[in-house]
């Protein structure tokens, strides 16, 4: 919903641009039953019917406040990341996601010998843990694509350029009946070039 929501808004006031209804449902859903257009999908695995449209790959990086920095300078005068296990914020991303970036995988990927333990603060939604990590609660590993906005306006901070992409590609799925429908192509070459 945070990449979704303020691309959406920057659609509907285009000229010609339908009027539409936002669902959210776990996957799948059934296009027919409730004569879905489009759906926004991480992957596209549960659609192979349809046609998938993949709109990007986000990866996971550490992502803070600037007052989690001005609380913890030591921090950013570091080689490497020197956080806290009780101030990492962890995400559990669920059985249903393709992939599950965690902060051993990331040490890892760094090249930083630290096995973290489960102290910090746990969350089942990636957005609540960027949410933690504005409040400058501790560090999360946030999805840039989801925290672009948060980033940009510097109330949120990139750690590293050390990176663990998702599994997926996040994908428009459509019914291919619908793919001509003059407001599905709108909203298709909107979010494709937003």
């Amino acid at each position: 919903e945070r990449w979704l929501q303020p691309r959406l808004a920057r659609l509907a006031v285009q000229p010609g641009m339908p009027r539409f209804e936002l669902r959210v449902e776990d996957d799948p859903v059934d296009f027919g039953r409730y004569d879905i257009d489009i759906r926004l999908s991480y992957g596209s695995g549960l659609y192979p019917e349809m046609d998938a449209i993949p709109l990007f790959v986000d990866d996971v990086v550490p992502m803070c406040a600037p007052s989690y920095l001005d609380a913890h300078p030591e921090m950013a005068k570091a080689d490497h990341l020197k956080i806290p296990d009780e101030d990492l914020i962890h995400t559990n991303w669920g059985p249903s996601f393709g992939s599950h970036p965690t902060w051993r995988e990331w040490f890892a990927m760094a090249g930083i010998a630290h096995v973290p333990d489960n102290t910090g603060y746990q969350t089942d939604m990636s957005a609540l843990a960027l949410d933690f990590a504005r409040d400058g609660v501790g560090v999360a590993l946030g999805q840039k694509g989801m925290a672009a906005d948060d980033i940009a306006s510097g109330r949120l901070v990139v750690l590293s350029d050390v990176s663990l992409p998702l599994g997926h590609p996040y994908s428009l799925i459509i019914p291919t009946t619908k793919r001509r429908k003059a407001g599905v192509r709108l909203v298709i070459d909107g979010l494709k070039n937003l």
